[in-house]
């Protein structure tokens, strides 16, 4: 007799008794005659607490059909329960008849295996009976860990699992299969005879450790436990939203803004209130220039994600080599210091970033002039209400007739470094030209930010 696997659960196999057809010889190839455990007084079912029960089995010769086999006496037999880890159960010695009895505790519902080693005229053999759980009782997993862990520390969980039993009580597990999850966390447990279990996992936000209990043939149902919440003793803060912008009202000042956020748990996060710095790392250079210090103040956000923010408003007079954004170049960053229980904070994910500043555009001085008996409409292009020139921008022309609604698409022509643009009127045409900036990427591309749509005024040309 051998033990094969019947079905498979969460990757555990569970076992079945079948037979091993054996020809029928007397002796098998080494030379010993077979044999062969019968096992007996082992219920199919128990309910919770009826572990003790008295294992009886027979050891004889295994013969064919139509044969007396032979008693085997004096043997030992070994018992264990199979399913869950092997648990050795005790030995019983064969007497006369071949027959042997041995009380047992059982560890759980699982299958009891009797094993004969053989000796020098039997071959060795094995037998096993399977005892199920009456019914499944309703379970619980509780989780527990460190009060307070560094962030993305690894921490120790330990847990139980119980079942509510028929007289009332919450009692242990035994041996039930347990699958954690979380970060850092794979692959499957058992619990012990106390119902008891224990994994590693990370301490990392969003991702609390839990437990699922299988139903597998013991007499826990199917559970979850709840997340393991293990509170940050140093709390990571997480800038967010970092942007910049031009204040149109107030002519080369540049203001930049951040959310602010720290994590308390492994459960959303709450707003900051502390010092976040503004550092700018000019273009070419290696060396970070602190701009200037605020406070986040406020809150914002939804269900359990807020943030503070921090706003650093008409900032001027720091831009080198001009004016405007046209000067910024290089590289911007927020952070915050290490601070009371707070961790050092930066941009997401620690990188620096420059971010997208957008200006409105100004075509200004629209007028046609003549040079050298030729005509042009001429005017310049701006930020920010003339404070810096906008060069090297594709300006576009149009012409409308007197008395028409129609616009007509002459052709365009590029402002040079000073922001100024001249484009030369062919036809001398009456009517009305107008010069439009279709708005454009700043030099360096939209990482940098994004110059605005502007149109110039109506020139009549009589």
């Amino acid at each position: 007799m051998r033990i094969t696997p019947l079905f498979s659960k969460a990757g555990l196999a569970v076992a079945a008794v079948t037979l091993a057809i054996l020809p029928a010889t007397a002796v098998n190839a080494a030379g010993k005659t077979p044999s062969i455990l019968t096992l007996s007084g082992l219920p199919a079912t128990i309910d919770y607490g009826q572990f003790q029960q008295t294992v009886r089995g027979t050891l004889t010769t295994r013969v064919p059909a139509g044969q007396t086999p032979e008693p085997i006496s004096g043997a030992t037999i070994q018992l264990s329960e199979g399913l869950n880890q092997d648990v050795l159960l005790g030995t019983a010695t064969t007497d006369e008849n071949g027959d042997f009895s041995l009380p047992v505790t059982l560890p759980a519902p699982g299958v009891v295996q009797a094993y004969f080693a053989g000796d020098d005229t039997h071959a060795l053999t094995r037998s096993g009976s399977k005892v199920a759980p009456t019914a499944t009782l309703p379970t619980k997993v509780t989780l527990s860990g460190p009060a307070s862990a560094e962030p993305n520390a690894t921490i120790d969980v330990t847990g139980q699992v119980t079942v509510h039993t028929p007289d009332g009580t919450w009692a242990p597990a035994p041996y039930a299969t347990v699958s954690p999850s979380g970060t850092g966390v794979g692959g499957f447990v058992k619990t012990g005879a106390d119902g008891r279990f224990s994994f590693t996992a990370q301490a990392a936000h969003g991702y609390a450790p839990t437990a699922l209990v299988y139903t597998d043939g013991t007499f826990a149902r199917m559970t979850r436990s709840e997340p393991l919440v293990t509170p940050y003793s140093s709390y990571p803060v997480q800038i967010r939203g970092f942007g910049g912008k031009q204040d149109p009202m107030n002519p080369g000042h540049v203001g930049f803004f951040a959310g602010v956020s720290y994590e308390p748990d492994d459960v959303g996060t709450a707003p900051y209130h502390g010092p976040v710095i503004l550092r700018y790392l000019p273009k070419g250079s290696k060396t970070w220039i602190q701009m200037a210090t605020r406070t986040a103040t406020g809150s914002y956000g939804s269900g359990q994600d807020f943030q503070g923010s921090a706003d650093f408003a008409n900032l001027s007079g720091f831009l080198p080599g001009g004016k405007g954004v046209l000067a910024a170049g290089g590289t911007w960053e927020v952070q915050t210091p290490a601070n009371g229980p707070f961790l050092a904070g930066t941009n997401p994910d620690g990188v620096s970033a420059t971010p997208r500043i957008y200006a409105p555009t100004y075509v200004t001085g629209s007028k046609v002039t003549s040079r050298a008996g030729k005509r042009y409409l001429t005017g310049y292009l701006n930020d920010d209400h003339t404070v810096g020139p906008v060069p090297r921008m594709k300006i576009k022309v149009y012409y409308q007739k007197t008395k028409s609604s129609t616009h007509k698409y002459l052709g365009y022509v590029t402002t040079g470094s000073d922001g100024r643009f001249s484009y030369k009127l062919t036809g001398h045409a009456r009517g009305y030209y107008q010069a439009v900036f279709a708005g454009a990427a700043m030099p360096g591309g939209m990482d940098v930010g994004y110059f605005y749509y502007s149109t110039g005024a109506l020139v009549y040309y009589r």
